[in-house]
């Protein structure tokens, strides 16, 4: 009976999962839960600890192990000695001075309760040695670190003493906040002007989620793409190779995704319409990233009205509730109003904190109730979506961050025909060929102020990697007589090459340094948005006209080419036109 208990001890605690490094595991947590398991079957022999280790570690970590204790081999070690080089392979004595940055870099994110931001500062804190001052670390990086604005303000004000005091009062607070929001029913009148835009049509085989959350829940490192946080990623200190930058890798690299997203809308072309299909007339998109914890981007709702007489609606299915939504490809969310929140009955529905900021076309702020995750169906698609509740009595709007998870896309309806654009071309030669025409009128004159002095900043130092760009750049501006070599000036600005898209460079001066300061000011009244809109109205057809090299086709004076003389690593070069 005795053999048998022990066999069937040994059975139980053999029956212990594999540890995958390459998934994000920590080593320290392995062993910690190791050691329990242990515990709980009542192995105490050190040789048997390391037999089991040995056993249940998987392949590739024995041979990891291996290689790491060499050339001992693993019978030469204890269970203690085999863990502790392990444990310094994965885990290196971490830099108290990095730690500590991690720690006071740490802001509470977007939808992250107070619980788990205390928790994850309290994980940071671990190797930053406070000591005796943790409380007192603690409860700066969180008062400086919470994403309510007020309730930083108060805590500030109230010049909290300990950590545990500001703490019982933002848990207070967030509890407050969340339960007003459960019984506040109060609505007032705001009123929500929808559009229709262009976004981006769906592809086949797209592997992004449809849960419409990935800009406000970090559920993947943006170093990786791994499912661990990218304070640990192993390429933290990798290089792009295809943007060169430091800290990702090349398959995540939002460079890359932006640009093929780019030249998936150069070559789209028109399509039939299908049932997953929305067509309307294309306008510009608007970026809805959320970018900063303090004070986010607001989100913008709609753009330029487009020419549609009757509203684009869509009947979806909202935790099973018929409901019709006007599809506004102008909104980055998906929002309804008080009234039909409680219609949907979805008080029951768990709610959570908006940090976002939600504007109209003509930058009026609407009031963010909170934001419930709701299951949608559209025709054969059943997924679960965000949805922002908010005050007043507009239109349910059935946004762009649904679009992609419901199948909904946009199509353009404009489409040029080639052999018509080569006759363009050919006809108008003048219009698009390489040369820089100059404005016929008169030139440029750039007034100073009487008691002006000349300023002679000299070159400042430009990076190798761009300086033959630089050079090429410039001897083609002396070539179309742009600019001119000169010995001597009594004015010189410091030169700024601007890397554009395209990876050509724009030649720029810092002349905020020296002609701005002695310029007379000349004030003119900017029209505003509201202003600029009114001119469009009865409008039908619209153009942009976008000249190149802009600046550079307005000639200046001799006086005012002298002003502008720019200080560059092959000399003094005079403008003879307007510079960037």
């Amino acid at each position: 009976m005795r053999s048998r208990s022990t066999a069937e001890v040994m059975v139980g605690a053999s029956q212990f999962e594999t540890f995958v490094p390459e998934k994000g595991a920590s080593w320290g947590l392995y062993i910690e839960r190791l050691n329990f398991h242990f515990e709980a079957h009542g192995i105490m022999d050190d040789a048997k600890k390391r037999a089991l280790l040995l056993s249940v570690c998987g392949p590739s970590t024995y041979a990891l192990i291996r290689s790491v204790i060499s050339p001992k081999l693993p019978n030469e070690l204890s269970y203690e000695e085999i863990t502790v080089a392990m444990k310094q392979y994965f885990n290196p004595a971490p830099s108290e001075i990095v730690e500590r940055f991690r720690f006071y870099k740490r802001d509470q994110r977007p939808n992250e309760s107070i619980a788990d931001f205390v928790a994850e500062l309290r994980r940071l804190s671990e190797h930053c040695n406070f000591g005796n001052g943790l409380d007192t670390a603690l409860r700066d990086r969180l008062v400086c670190g919470i994403s309510d604005e007020s309730l930083q303000r108060r805590l500030l004000a109230d010049q909290v003493a300990t950590f545990d005091v500001a703490l019982r009062e933002a848990l207070a607070t967030e509890t407050a906040r969340l339960q007003a929001l459960e019984i506040r029913t109060g609505s007032s009148q705001d009123d929500v002007k929808q559009v229709c835009t262009t976004t981006r049509k769906q592809m086949p085989n797209d592997n992004r989620t449809c849960s419409g959350q990935r800009s406000l829940k970090v559920d993947k490192c943006y170093r990786c793409g791994g499912g661990h946080d990218a304070q640990v990623c192993r390429f933290i200190n990798q290089s792009c190779r295809y943007c060169q930058k430091m800290g990702h890798i090349e398959r995540v690299c939002r460079k890359k995704i932006r640009q093929r997203k780019l030249d998936q809308r150069k070559t789209r072309h028109c399509r039939r319409k299908t049932p997953d299909r929305v067509q309307s007339h294309a306008l510009t998109e608007q970026h809805e990233a959320l970018r900063s914890r303090r004070s986010p981007d607001p989100y913008v709702l709609n753009t330029l009205t487009a020419l549609a007489k009757n509203p684009i609606v869509a009947k979806v299915l909202v935790n099973g509730k018929p409901l019709t939504m006007e599809v506004d490809s102008g909104s980055a969310c998906s929002l309804i109003n008080e009234r039909v929140f409680y219609k949907l009955k979805l008080q029951n529905v768990k709610q959570t904190y908006c940090t976002k900021i939600l504007r109209t076309w003509s930058k009026q702020q609407l009031n963010v109730k909170g934001q419930v995750e709701v299951e949608v169906q559209f025709n054969s698609r059943k997924c679960r979506l965000p949805l922002l509740i908010v005050d007043g009595l507009g239109a349910s709007l059935l946004g762009r961050d649904w679009f992609e998870a419901l199948g909904i896309s946009v199509l353009g309806i404009h489409q040029v025909s080639g052999r018509r654009f080569d006759s363009v071309l050919l006809r108008y030669a003048a219009v698009f060929d390489d040369d820089t025409n100059a404005y016929s009128g008169p030139p440029v004159s750039i007034e100073l102020e009487k008691n002006a002095t000349p300023k002679f900043l000299k070159c400042r130092p430009v990076p190798f990697a761009i300086r033959s760009k630089l050079n090429d750049a410039l001897e083609n501006l002396v070539k179309q007589g742009i600019l001119k070599p000169v010995r001597y000036s009594k004015w010189a600005t410091p030169i700024v090459p601007v890397l554009k898209r395209n990876g050509e460079l724009r030649i720029c001066g810092d002349y905020r340094s020296t002609v701005n300061l002695a310029t007379k000011k000349d004030s003119y009244p900017l029209s505003t948005v509201t202003e600029l809109l009114a001119t469009l109205a009865g409008g039908v057809l619209f153009s942009k006209l976008d000249l190149s090299q802009a600046y550079q086709q307005l000639k200046v004076d001799e006086q005012t080419a002298e002003l502008l003389t720019l200080n560059t690593p092959k000399g003094l070069l005079q403008m003879t036109r307007l510079p960037f």
